[in-house]
């Protein structure tokens, strides 16, 4: 279930509640110690939750978030993504965007709970 709580010109707010499903039956033999990935079998009800904001205080410039929850009983999963965005031309635009996962249990004590990435990209339009 989803509602727009704004939607404008330069203002988007969405929001996203619902139950799931997740089944996970990992294939063992391709797993090693480096994956979140648990080596039992996952039959579980879920419940997930999103957010994504998207604001554009100038013609040029916009920002946007989406964070989202994925959450059982064997992990919960938080999803994040800031960005900005810059039209440079009216082709050309320049973007950061930091992304991060967030797992509340990993199968070893050696792997981080959070994974993150910062990409720039130049954006083409034509």
């Amino acid at each position: 279930m989803g509602y727009q709580l704004a939607n404008r010109d330069d203002f988007l707010f969405e929001v996203e509640i619902g139950p799931g499903f997740r089944y996970q039956e990992p294939n063992l033999e391709e797993i090693d110690d480096k994956d979140i990935i648990f080596k039992n079998v996952v039959k579980e009800a879920i419940i997930r939750g999103n957010i994504n904001l998207i604001w554009k205080p100038l013609d040029s410039l916009t920002f946007g978030t989406k964070l989202t929850t994925t959450s059982g009983k064997s992990n919960t999963r938080f999803d994040t993504e800031l960005n900005v965005t810059n039209a440079i031309t009216e082709t050309i635009a320049l973007k950061l965007s930091y992304d991060s996962q967030y797992h509340s249990k990993v199968p070893s004590p050696t792997l981080s709970k959070r994974d993150s990435i910062f990409t720039v990209n130049l954006l083409f339009s034509f």
